[in-house]
């Protein structure tokens, strides 16, 4: 287990001098002894106080006497002192650096506001107490200014996971996400999207990227003619623009969390929806799919993208709205990707020029190229 350190030297400047005086160094040992034996008349604050500083003491009796009194100190002594609201943050640290054995003390200490934030990261990765692990798990707001310490309870083998879905679940709809740990992401995916939508609202996007997110677009010039930008794209859709700043932007933005990137989905214009909707993570490029600002011509775009993961396509299929839009329909009719069922059921409505195209193409399954040929006949009788 590791230990955590007290700084001395801050630690002493913090304490009231009348206080201070009984851990001097310059005081003779024998002095020094009594007061590590928790026997001056004082009150307990200050003993504590004391105890804390004499447990560093250079001659080993005084500081085995310090740690020993401390160790074993009944916990009614110690507990007002921990909840008292006033109880100084320096002799907090002292304290959960000097009792962090105390599994009786620790939920108690950990309680108090003024108690620092590496003395919970250093319980949460350390401790073994479930008393513990309950306790920083309550402390929401604690979490939210210092997330790192789900980080270490859950790389603590001794802590039940179940115990960190809510706190997690908490966070999550802060809009805070960490990497490290799995269960984010996990919990990412069971929400909604407007759940998701409300979750990655105030996620903190790099500065790198401030120019992608939408201000101003012309929607009504986004929605019109869409055939022209399936067309100029149907060569270039394994690669967005490699050249410049394009791949300084590519790099920024595949090295974001998943929060950051839907958040960005949700937010950002279509250059980086350009970049997201290829995203092999389901919730970053279902995100684009779903964001209110994308376009029919992007829509059209991610229907013939073959690379695209395959919820992208399903969602595509369920508007009824895009599903009147021919560019989309002919775009899905000739991605492999699209359901054979869903294809079979659109090639009724696709025209004879584009019908003789899938009737020759080997990117189409062999059904749907019969399909075409059989529609093509019909259409000569």
């Amino acid at each position: 287990m590791n230990e955590l350190t007290l700084d001395q030297e801050r630690y002493h400047a913090s304490m009231p001098a009348q206080v201070a005086a009984h851990a001097d160094p310059s005081r003779p040992p024998a002095q020094r002894l009594v007061a590590a034996r928790g026997m001056l008349p004082m009150p307990t604050q200050d003993q504590l106080a004391v105890l804390v500083a004499l447990c560093d003491a250079v001659e080993a009796p005084v500081s085995k006497a310090a740690r020993t009194t401390l160790e074993q100190m009944p916990i009614n002594l110690i507990k007002p002192v921990l909840t008292n609201p006033v109880t100084p943050e320096w002799l907090l640290e002292g304290l959960g650096c000097r009792l962090s054995a105390r599994d009786d003390l620790l939920p108690d200490l950990l309680s108090h506001r003024s108690t620092p934030d590496r003395i919970h990261l250093w319980a949460a990765g350390n401790s073994e107490a479930a008393a513990v692990h309950e306790r920083l798990c309550l402390d929401l707001q604690r979490l939210k200014r210092c997330p790192e310490i789900i980080d270490g309870l859950w790389n603590n083998g001794s802590v039940d996971r179940y115990l960190l879905r809510p706190p997690v679940e908490f966070l999550v709809r802060e809009g805070i996400h960490l990497e490290s740990v799995p269960l984010f992401k996990e919990v990412l995916a069971s929400l909604s999207f407007d759940e998701l939508r409300d979750a990655v609202d105030q996620v903190e996007l790099p500065p790198e990227v401030s120019g992608l997110v939408e201000r101003t677009e012309d929607a009504e010039e986004e929605r019109n003619d869409v055939t022209a930008e399936t067309e100029r794209h149907s060569k270039e859709e394994e690669e967005p623009e490699e050249e410049g700043r394009g791949k300084t932007l590519i790099q920024i933005v595949n090295g974001m969390t998943p929060a950051q990137k839907i958040c960005l989905a949700l937010k950002g214009n279509r250059e980086a929806r350009t970049i997201l909707i290829r995203d092999s993570n389901k919730l970053v490029c279902t995100a684009v799919i779903r964001s209110p600002r994308i376009s029919d011509r992007e829509v059209a775009v991610a229907a013939q993208m073959r690379s695209i993961h395959e919820e992208v396509i399903r969602i595509i299929c369920g508007n009824r709205e895009w599903m009147r839009k021919y560019p989309i329909k002919l775009a899905l009719v000739n991605n492999p990707k699209t359901p054979l069922a869903r294809s079979m059921a659109m090639i009724k409505g696709i025209h004879n020029r584009d019908l003789k195209a899938i009737s020759r193409s080997t990117s189409v399954p062999s059904a749907l190229r019969g399909a075409a040929k059989r529609l093509l006949s019909n259409a000569r009788r």
